[in-house]
């Protein structure tokens, strides 16, 4: 079975056709001829078959990835093959030709390192197969998309937050240290730097083989120390987006606001700006937020809120002597042409200084809700026992809602390790359906570098975990511990998940990983501290194997590459965020240098 489904796109000319293989005169029922096992004569079949044959290298460039293989004396056409056990021949078709290369469009860096590819030499009588290629890493680094805000500025802090469509061509990046006095999209004022902290959010986009920036969103009311972009989702489709700003004022200092946008008519729009239903001073709404997949259910996490309730829709009232930080959830609907506030979400064991709402994730549909509270301090390592108790600092817990008529709580989700400072819950992610959850826990502390091995050891301080959860049949359990192959103490693997829609591609951000490799699966160790890493991993249908160690392009101390990520749907693309890389340069792929500190950067592989 192939890793991933690609869809490279083919540069075609007059000697390139896409066809099957064996859709030549001999047609399908192929048997082999006992000969070689890389041989296959065509029953019936009086002449020779085409002789072996070398598919010698393939050479990639930032335009395009060409295949190039050896005359197979006898062959009268050739197909171009991903392999894929699945398919007739193992072979997932790419194209066919009588030359000898194809050149494909360069795409991403995931969607050509895991593939395997060889070349299928036919003529009337039969068909041989070359031998298998695939891409080294190294030979990869040249599709790595570096990107920058285009007006780069000193601590803007550029790819705090990403988020990429469902088909991975769009992408927007928050900036929420940004400095312009600006409001509203692509407007004048942005190379002003008038105002401390107020954000900014930018989008682009995927067209010709080219990232481009679409446009430069700023809030309606742009003000100081809102953080516009502390926090963004975008739609599967890449038509909504939504934008934290978590310091927003209307409602109190630090009271927060979410701000929606709609693309129509080949345009980004402001829709609405949203506030809870009791908002008010230090609540930071907006400091977790997540879209559904058509854009119209909106979840925001408010991890300062401060009520006693418990549950969904309760009281609303503030009691912060006794509850300060305890936190809440909001969802919404896009319902009749305006946003509505359809519930008011607590945690079950509400207590002061939870965080409730530290991460959030929805379903595709909106049904499934999943809530991350970093500082909850139950002991439990069970689901939906033992929440009621405060034994355990900072270890963290992740809720589980449904709908199906109302709002109902379905799990309280515990690991098996649970333990103090794990902050459990620092990031969530579930799949399409609702049934696989992603869980970060940076603070973990277990000195493993391998999965479902080791948990128990706390020697390794904050080097963070990941944690795979499953719905089967009516209940909820931990299926995967996940560690870093170079796990190392303060790495904080786990601060940022993404799941891909299936749920079997795990993306993994580890802000504070200290090598001072570049690009894809290089050397690890530890000479660049806090450079940052991330990591992705794939589950086979049996167990979960990591498949990628990645590093940006120009690895610097104190980046923290991996304090966000996001894959598209299918997990050939992966979009992550390095908030304090130090390069003054702007747009995509230009000069790097360090001269610009904590301006930011984002990555696409």
């Amino acid at each position: 079975m192939s890793l991933h489904k690609n869809s490279i796109l083919i540069i075609l000319s007059a000697a390139l056709t896409l066809h099957g293989c064996g859709d030549s005169g001999g047609g399908n029922g192929a048997t082999s001829n006992g000969a070689t096992s890389n041989a296959t004569t065509y029953p019936g079949a009086k002449g020779s078959i085409p002789e072996d044959f070398n598919l010698s290298d393939i050479v990639v460039t930032k335009d395009e990835t060409t295949f190039n293989w050896s005359q197979s004396n006898g062959a009268t056409n050739y197909v171009l093959c991903r392999k894929d056990t699945e398919k007739d021949n193992n072979c997932d078709e790419i194209g066919t030709t009588s030359t000898l290369q194809i050149a494909l469009t360069s795409t991403g860096v995931l969607e050509l390192l895991l593939d395997q590819f060889f070349v299928i030499a036919q003529n009337d009588y039969g068909q041989r197969l070359s031998n298998e290629k695939s891409t080294a890493p190294q030979d990869l680094s040249v599709l790595i998309q570096y990107i920058k805000a285009f007006n780069s500025g000193y601590h803007d802090e550029f790819g705090f937050s990403v988020s990429l469509s469902r088909n991975g061509e769009l992408l927007v990046v928050g900036a929420p240290f940004e400095q312009s006095n600006a409001t509203g999209i692509n407007s004048s004022g942005s190379s002003d730097n008038s105002l401390v902290q107020p954000g900014a959010a930018y989008i682009f986009r995927f067209e010709n083989n080219r990232w481009n920036q679409e446009a430069y969103v700023k809030a309606s009311n742009t003000g100081e120390g809102h953080y516009f972009g502390m926090n963004v989702s975008m739609s599967s489709d890449g038509n909504t987006l939504a934008v934290a700003a978590p310091g927003e004022r209307t409602n109190g200092i630090n009271a927060g606001a979410v701000y929606v946008y709609r693309f129509n008519a080949g345009a980004w729009g402001e829709e609405a700006i949203l506030r809870g239903s009791n908002t008010e001073t230090s609540d930071f709404f907006g400091n977790s937020l997540a879209l559904s997949g058509d854009g119209n259910t909106l979840v925001v996490g408010a991890t300062e809120e401060a009520s006693l309730s418990t549950g969904i829709n309760g009281d609303q009232g503030n009691d912060p002597m006794l509850t300060e930080d305890a936190g809440a959830a909001y969802l919404f609907r896009f319902q009749g042409g305006s946003w509505i506030q359809e519930a008011y979400i607590k945690a079950s064991n509400t207590n002061a200084g939870d965080r409730f709402g530290s991460s959030v994730a929805l379903s595709n549909d909106g049904n499934v809700l999943a809530v991350g509270a970093t500082n909850e301090q139950s002991d439990s390592t069970e689901v939906n026992i033992g929440q009621l108790n405060n034994d355990l600092t900072e270890a963290g817990a992740v809720y589980i809602y449904k709908f199906t008529t109302s709002w109902a709580q379905e799990a309280y989700l515990k690991p098996l390790n649970t333990g103090s400072g794990d902050l459990f819950g620092s990031s969530v992610s579930l799949s399409s359906d609702g049934n696989i959850l992603a869980v970060g826990a940076s603070g973990e502390s277990s000195n493993s570098k391998e999965i479902n091995i080791g948990s128990g050891d706390n020697s390794a301080s904050q080097s963070g975990a990941a944690y795979i959860f499953r719905f089967s049949d009516t209940a909820w359990s931990q299926r995967a511990y996940i560690k870093a192959s170079n796990s190392g103490t303060e790495d904080y693997f786990g601060v940022s998940v993404s799941l891909s829609e299936d749920g079997n591609t795990l993306a993994v951000g580890a802000s504070s990983e200290d090598s001072n490799s570049q690009g894809v699966n290089g050397e690890d160790n530890n000479n660049t501290a806090n450079s940052g890493a991330a990591y992705t991993f794939f589950f086979d249908g049996s167990s979960w194997i990591e498949q990628t160690y990645i590093k940006a392009s120009n690895t610097g101390a104190d980046d923290l590459f991996g304090i966000s990520v996001s894959l598209s749907g299918d997990g050939n693309r992966l979009a992550i965020g390095a908030r304090e890389e130090d390069s003054s340069s702007t747009g995509v792929n230009s000069q790097e240098n360090n001269s610009n500190e904590d301006s930011g950067a984002a990555y696409i592989f």
